[in-house]
């Protein structure tokens, strides 16, 4: 029996694997693993760089050669353990060995709501392990099963652009439209968001109005400005009790699955500058800019400035998704003191 055949027989026996895994009916298995090429190689990549996929996706992934790759057939296989859920061969032809990269489409298997597992892509040449990479699964709605949750934080949304407000409508995530500047007089209580792509400098009045959200206690959030400045916090009225500055690494630490390696542009730098008002962030695509700032004041209130582009991302990777819902847990969070206070009210 010659080479190809095993190849082949190898495939269709790693697929009858997983078809008798029962993957229908899976549950939330977490098997361990790591991002990291098999047997000490780092020649061959995938040059992706998100740690997440939506269930049920097709998605189209690139393998990187390297410069000396010769001709021959990669083995693949998609699997969680012992299940797997897709598996095939990859040809390194003469369009492959010039370009340095090869295409391949990869399913990604359904799974329930409120699910997610890791899973493990790994690739082989002959008897030669090439590449092991890991892939976090998740659904593509982080909010199932928390609408009564969701529904609780009363968010408030400003979009002039109106990319976050369709976002949001796709995942039936409320809001109540802020249309004007003047709306936020009118707000007592919630989560104010300033959708994605926002120009500052066309809402000069936007700094103090969430000065004012700040005061009464209410939390806000700013998803990735196009341009224009915002007042440094840290000279800024109310002063916080906490400033934070964070660029990439903030996206795991808040959740384990995601990285920030999964988008391929950089999104909103914040660079502190001076102009005639005194010291601000100037926003723009400035890799040294800070992606991610938090200022935590009294009451347990918080201001985030996310630059990681969630929205522009909305649909292509599980990562903007869960981010972002990671940030309403947050300004929605309460310290042990607050939660004590509010108990002794009640007699508790």
């Amino acid at each position: 029996m010659d080479l190809a055949v095993n190849r082949r027989q190898m495939v269709l026996a790693l697929l009858a694997l997983g078809a008798a895994s029962g993957l229908d009916t899976l549950l939330a298995d977490e098997p361990t693993g790591a991002d990291a090429p098999a047997g000490g190689s780092d020649l061959y990549a995938i040059r992706e760089g998100t740690s997440a996929l939506f269930a049920g996706a097709t998605v189209t992934l690139q393998m990187q050669l390297p410069a000396n790759a010769a001709a021959g057939t990669i083995v693949w296989r998609h699997a969680a353990g012992p299940r797997t859920f897709s598996a095939g061969e990859l040809a390194i032809d003469a369009d492959a060995l010039k370009s340095k990269t090869m295409a391949f489409s990869l399913r990604v298997p359904p799974i329930k709501d409120g699910v997610a597992f890791e899973s493990a892509l790994e690739f082989s040449l002959g008897e030669k392990s090439l590449l092991h990479r890991t892939f976090w699964i998740l659904p593509e709605n982080p909010f199932s099963g928390r609408k009564a949750w969701l529904k609780s934080l009363n968010l408030a949304l400003f979009d002039p652009p109106g990319h976050t407000l369709k976002a949001f409508e796709k995942l039936e995530v409320g809001v109540t439209r802020l249309t004007t500047l003047g709306a936020f007089a009118q707000i007592e209580s919630g989560i104010v968001i300033l959708g994605e792509g926002l120009d500052l400098a066309k809402f000069s009045a936007l700094p103090s109005l969430v000065s004012g959200l700040i005061q009464r206690g209410i939390s806000t959030v700013c998803l990735a400005p196009a341009s224009g400045n915002w007042p440094d916090l840290s000279s800024a009225e109310p002063l916080p009790l906490a400033l934070r500055y964070e660029r990439g690494r903030i996206v795991s630490e808040l959740d384990k699955r995601l990285s920030a390696a999964a988008w391929p542009i950089p999104g909103t730098g914040f660079v502190p500058a001076v102009s005639r008002g005194g010291s601000v962030w100037q926003v723009g695509a400035e890799p040294r800019g800070w992606r991610w700032i938090e200022a935590t004041y009294d009451k347990d209130t918080r201001e985030i400035f996310c630059g990681f582009p969630l929205i522009a991302h909305w649909d292509t990777d599980p990562t903007a998704r869960y981010l972002f819902a990671r940030i309403l847990e947050i300004l929605s969070e309460k310290s042990a003191k607050t939660l004590a206070a509010d108990r002794s009210k009640f007699g508790m």
